[in-house]
């Protein structure tokens, strides 16, 4: 599987993880999420929690809806694919986000979120290290 390597700006990828972390804390809540976004370790061992769709990684496509979906456009979003809507419905719009996302980061462009798709997905520099 090839690696897609970022191109953002160091700015933009601490933005990045940042609205990630925001986007964890205004689904999951709690003081968790926060100390994530405010980049302080929240957990004894020291890791930061994660967004729990990084966690479940379901396969998403076509129909599907939902935080996850949300989650997934917002990453998109992030990673420059602009014309992603932001609304937790997986649509056409969204598939052809993920089919873009999938050539640039070298795997199969099938437009389904499965294991290839999250593991690209969650791997970029803003979300390493959590």
């Amino acid at each position: 599987m090839k690696k897609k390597m970022s191109t953002m700006h160091p700015a933009g990828r601490a933005l990045r993880a940042v609205v990630v972390a925001g986007i964890a804390l205004s689904i999951a809540g709690g003081s968790s999420a926060l100390a994530q976004a405010q980049g302080a370790p929240a957990t004894p061992g020291g890791q930061n929690p994660q967004h729990p769709c990084e966690s479940a990684r379901p396969k998403l496509s076509r129909g599907s809806t939902g935080d996850c979906v949300h989650f997934v456009q917002q990453v998109l979003y992030l990673e420059g694919f602009r014309g992603t809507p932001l609304d937790g419905i997986f649509g056409p719009v969204t598939e052809q986000s993920v089919r873009e996302y999938q050539k640039s980061a070298g795997i199969k462009a099938d437009g389904i979120v499965g294991p290839d798709t999250w593991a690209a997905l969650i791997s970029e520099p803003a979300l390493a290290g959590r």
